[in-house]
């Protein structure tokens, strides 16, 4: 939760870009095509599909090497199935129910919502 509000409470500064892993799953070239804005990078479409290929779970999945911390994990664990909220599957109904009550007492209404649904988080 202190993560949450550490970040949420930076969101509004010049060199702060806050990106949901939701997103990246749902529509990773928009999500690279903002980020790529926010850090004035020009990407041309060459760019793009090798960023594209090198950060799909396949690729991190078969050189897992490059991206699992050494001695925190066995051997290719790190890197999941990269699915959209599959973190629920891990809990109950009610650990989940939990998390959400915590969220909305702990953020405001709108970053509980990001939080919970992904989409931009708007500046204030």
């Amino acid at each position: 939760m202190a993560t949450y509000k550490k970040l949420v409470g930076v969101r509004n500064l010049p060199n702060v870009l806050l990106v949901h892993y939701d997103n990246l799953i749902q529509d990773k070239s928009q999500e690279i095509e903002r980020i790529a804005t926010f850090i004035n990078l020009e990407i041309n479409s060459e760019i793009k599909e090798m960023i594209l290929g090198k950060t799909s779970i396949e690729y991190m999945k078969s050189n897992w090497q490059k991206f699992q911390p050494p001695n925190v994990f066995k051997p290719n664990t790190f890197i999941n199935k990269g699915l959209k909220g599959s973190w629920q599957n891990l809990l109950t109904a009610e650990q989940v129910k939990k998390y959400e009550i915590i969220m909305s007492e702990q953020l405001e209404a709108e970053c509980a919502k990001w939080v919970k649904n992904a989409r931009c988080l708007p500046h204030n």
